[in-house]
């Protein structure tokens, strides 16, 4: 019979792609937990060490030039041995970053050397994350499997902080730097087993045009922009006001709790009504809190900019990245992801560039504003993702 013929093809066709997604969201979930439990106190804990603002931003730079120059070969090289294997193995290199962190003050490595493991770290997880993703959704509610997603990796980043900050501030750094390789591990396993689902996929940037995706490019890279701003700049503002690892912790934890369930919300509510129009509305409450922070000087203050920022990266987050995997399908996926991620490089290096020049006239805290200032039209970009 046709119709039970084509029934089955399609349930055989979408079951690896769920067990697919589902493993990804274990492992990213884990992993979120890892990193974010030690991201927004790398540069605080840097300053701790005694280096200054200028070298802290030649760090940034260092790892957004280093993942721009090893884009090219590391996906080449994912894309040889599978994204799932590529992704295991950047968890490897990211264990090693953090390695490098705990015994900086005893071993005095060079700050480029951590910048190249966390540039390549980069390189290889996240266009894998991006690929995979793309390529394991049903396609039936993107939205809903986008949304899930969003909450997940929020209630990491709402977690993670406060954790990480107690911990730090009770046992030390070293034993937050512990902890986040424990999690790397187990976040390693679920990528280890099944099938996948891309390995030697086409990769040819000729069948890529630019002239079409110029405003997804402009957009992915200011929305990265955006969020590495706000993991680095923005807890250095706030350690000027609460100087200890608990407290940046726990008031960067607000800027997520209050919008896990909005994610959910808006990836069911979507499907009906369009990306669009949730998209434009995170924007703009993004932007707005975005320019608040340039004003904060409590810590209640820093709490209610948090708590708005944490409604707007929800409201932004799931439209955002349903529409940049839907550009994914439409266009040839691995083209398309390699310059999306390579647009982020390309940002983040002009900015850190610039703010690492202005660090040498201009004092720090001046340097600080100014960056998180130079975000506010940026986020206004995000909405040009078609």
């Amino acid at each position: 019979m046709p119709g039970l013929r084509a029934s089955h093809s399609h349930l055989h066709f979408h079951l690896p792609q769920l067990t697919e997604i589902r493993r990804i969201y274990w492992s990213h979930s884990l992993k979120s937990v890892a990193t974010n439990l030690v991201s927004i106190f790398i540069p605080i804990y840097l300053t701790k060490l005694g280096y200054d603002l200028g070298e802290i931003l030649l760090f940034y730079l260092l790892m957004a030039a280093f993942w721009g120059l090893l884009q090219y070969p590391l996906f080449k090289l994912s894309n040889r041995i599978g994204t799932n294997k590529a992704m295991a193995l950047s968890f490897v290199v990211h264990f090693a970053q953090l390695v490098l962190l705990a015994t900086l003050p005893s071993a005095g490595w060079p700050l480029w050397l951590i910048a190249l493991s966390w540039g390549t770290y980069i390189g290889l997880y996240w266009p894998c994350f991006r690929a995979s993703f793309a390529k394991g959704l049903t396609g039936e509610h993107p939205g809903r499997s986008v949304g899930l997603s969003s909450a997940l990796i929020m209630m990491a980043y709402g977690i993670a902080p406060a954790i990480g900050g107690i911990v730090a501030t009770v046992f030390g750094i070293n034993a937050v730097y512990v902890a986040a390789m424990v999690l790397l591990v187990v976040a390693a396993l679920p990528l280890l087993t099944g099938p996948e689902i891309i390995k030697n996929d086409p990769f040819d940037l000729s069948k890529l045009r630019l002239r079409r995706i110029w405003r997804d490019l402009l957009a992915n890279g200011s929305s990265e922009v955006d969020d590495v701003a706000l993991s680095s700049l923005w807890p250095l503002l706030i350690f000027l006001i609460i100087p200890t690892y608990a407290g940046v912790g726990i008031l960067s934890s607000l800027a997520v709790i209050s919008g896990i369930v909005i994610a959910i919300y808006i990836g069911r509510r979507e499907e009906r009504r369009g990306t669009h129009r949730y998209l434009n509305q995170g924007v703009a409450v993004t932007a707005t809190s975005n320019a608040a922070r340039l004003a904060t000087e409590t810590a209640g203050q820093i709490a209610t900019v948090n708590l708005v920022s944490g409604v707007g990266h929800a409201m932004l987050s799931t439209p955002y990245a349903t529409e940049y995997y839907r550009e994914a399908d439409r266009e040839p996926r691995l083209p398309y992801v390699y310059v999306m991620m390579t647009a982020c490089a390309l940002f983040d290096t002009v900015f850190f560039g610039i703010l690492f020049v202005l660090a040498a006239v201009v004092p720090d805290k001046t340097v600080l504003v100014a960056g998180l200032a130079a975000v506010v039209p940026l986020t206004l970009l995000i909405r040009l993702i078609r």
